[in-house]
Parts: structure tokens; sequence; C-alpha cells
């Protein structure tokens, strides 16, 4: 089966990852995106497949541009069209309108990343009678699509940066790494409550603050820490929070009780094992797990592994993707 991902936006790096985990599950998968940061002024950038601002392949790091036929190879061959966010008014498009017609016959899917307001011809799409099947990703974003199948924000948990490492921390180490620290709304990451809430604990933590930086690098920042804070705001849970617990670390979010209704719509009954907590018993909570006994601490993050291993599995998220596209 050939997947062709189309993404616009690199929308936290979600569709690189599902792309990533579906070449694990067997599954030819690619991904073709505009570009894989969200400002030009920004140093926080993914990872990326076929880059079009680029005009290279980013995944095999070869510097000549990408050819025209190249692309219209993969639309040629593609059995699967998955669009992220976006539908026909993709970049691509613009480049390339004549590619459209490569879409008849062929099974497309529409997914969903952020809330309803924010994506550019989503009523357009919901009402196109071509699109066979529409996603969204099992967080806050299943309140604003109730029609939609849910599945699961893909993790390649097997991959380096995913895993579990011997960090040996003197003083437990805590990670905060907040994608923006002022935006609102479903994007609100709480950075000044979360930082003032970690300055009333009253246990000695090593406390690791991330931004500004590329995602990889992120990741192996964050693969140090024993414990890592997602937002306590919304009432979501994000790709930080699966991050964590694929690298055996304690999560911590505002989660409601819609986004863990979500959750179990993937794992069929098993909620996600994180702490909760908000802006007004962040520091509690917080002291709690730095009092805890180291065996009770690391109990807790092997459990935190062992939900992903069971949950997140790569061949288990390629099947529940196989299913739709093949249904």
């Amino acid at each position: 089966m050939r997947v062709l991902h189309l993404a616009d936006t690199p929308l936290s790096g979600a569709p690189f990852r599902l792309m990533q985990v579906q070449r694990c599950g067997g599954i030819d998968a690619r991904l073709i995106s505009h570009r894989n940061f969200y400002t030009s002024s920004s140093p926080v950038f993914y990872e990326a497949d076929i880059l079009l601002q680029n005009g290279f392949d980013a995944q095999k790091n070869s510097p000549p541009p990408f050819k025209k036929e190249d692309i219209e190879t993969l639309f040629r061959n593609a059995d699967v069209f998955h669009f992220h966010n976006y539908y026909l008014n993709q970049r691509i498009f613009k480049l390339f309108p004549e590619f459209k017609r490569y879409l008849k016959g062929k099974k497309v899917i529409f997914q969903v990343h952020s809330p309803r307001n924010s994506i550019d011809g989503v009523e357009d799409a919901i009402n196109d009678k071509s699109i066979h099947n529409f996603l969204v990703v099992a967080q806050y974003q299943t309140r604003h699509f109730p029609k939609f199948t849910v599945v699961p924000n893909a993790v390649p948990i097997h991959d380096s940066l995913h895993t579990p490492i011997n960090s040996n921390n003197s003083l437990r180490r805590v990670c905060y790494s907040p994608s923006n620290t002022v935006l609102r709304d479903w994007n609100n990451k709480g950075f000044s409550e979360t930082v003032s809430a970690i300055s009333r604990c009253k246990n000695k933590f090593d406390f690791l603050s991330i931004t500004h930086k590329p995602h990889k690098e992120c990741l192996r920042l964050k693969q140090t820490s024993d414990i890592a804070i997602d937002e306590i705001i919304t009432g979501s849970y994000h790709m930080c929070t699966l991050e964590a617990l694929s690298m055996g670390q304690i999560a911590i979010s505002n989660i409601d009780d819609l986004c863990q209704e979500a959750v179990m719509k993937v794992t069929g009954g098993t909620p996600l094992p994180v702490r909760k907590a908000n802006a007004k018993d962040l520091h509690t909570v917080l002291d709690s797990l730095l009092e805890m006994s180291k065996e009770q601490l690391d109990y807790e993050k092997r459990m935190s592994r062992a939900f992903m291993e069971k949950f997140w599995n790569e061949q288990r998220l390629t099947q529940i993707f196989k299913d739709i596209y093949e249904n």
C-alpha cells in the first residue's frame, strides 16, 4: 500500500511521525510539506520528508532540487491520499494544479489537527464528496469535530529519540517544553502560570525549561528527565505527553474527561496514565512526585512506557490506519 501524506505546515511534527510509524508497520508512506516551520524567524523546525519550501528531499539529505516528475510519480502511484488540515487549498496544488486529477479513483482521507475555527477551508472539505473518511486526533479537537473518526496522534516509540534512557540524575529532573509562550485558546501552554506554580514547590529538583529549539534537540534534552509538564490550562494533552510517556516519564497535564474519552476510543477503554494538575495545584502535585520513593517513581515511569508499548506501538497504530484506508 502506497500512502502519500500532504501537509502545508509541520503541525508539531504529527504528519511526519505518522509517516514514520506507518513505514515501520509496512506501509510505503511519504510526506510532502510546504515547510517544516511556522515562521521564518523561528528557530523551531520539525523533521520533514519532501519540503516544497526547500526544494529538496530533507529525509535523504540530497542536495539536488526535487524534480516535478518525481513528485508526479508519487501522485500517480499513490493508493491513498492522506491530507492534513488542508485539502485542495494546499500549496502543492497551487504549484501543480494539474495533479488534482490523480485523486480520482483513489482513497482520499482528510485529518484535522487544530480547532475548527483555525483551519482555512475546512467547511469546504467537510462538504466535499470526494473525501472518503474524516479523521480527528484523539485530543481536544474531537469536541470540535464530533462526527469524525477518532485516531491516535502517532509517536514512533522505538525511534531512538522516543525511548527511555538511563539519566542517573542526582536530583529529579522536571522538564517543561512549551511550543510557545504567548499563544492563547487551545494553543495556550500556560507559560506564566506554570513557571509561577513551579516556584512554589518546597522540594528541590532540577528544572529543565526548553524553548525555541529545533524539535530533535528538544527531544534529546527531554529524554534526560523524570517528569514532564505538558500544559495545565486548557483541559487537553498534547504531543508532549505522548513523547514523555514513550520516554518512560511521568507526564502532567490538566486533561479533562472529554480528552480521556477520546483516548479510550483508541485504547478500547484504558485512560491515558497522566497526573492531572491545574495552575492552582501543580506545585502540590509536583511536591508529591518529588517526595515519592525512588522505587515508586521508577515503577510509575515503567508503567508510562508500558502503556505506550501496548497501545501506541507501530504495528497497532499502522493497523488502525490500514483499516480506515481499506474500508
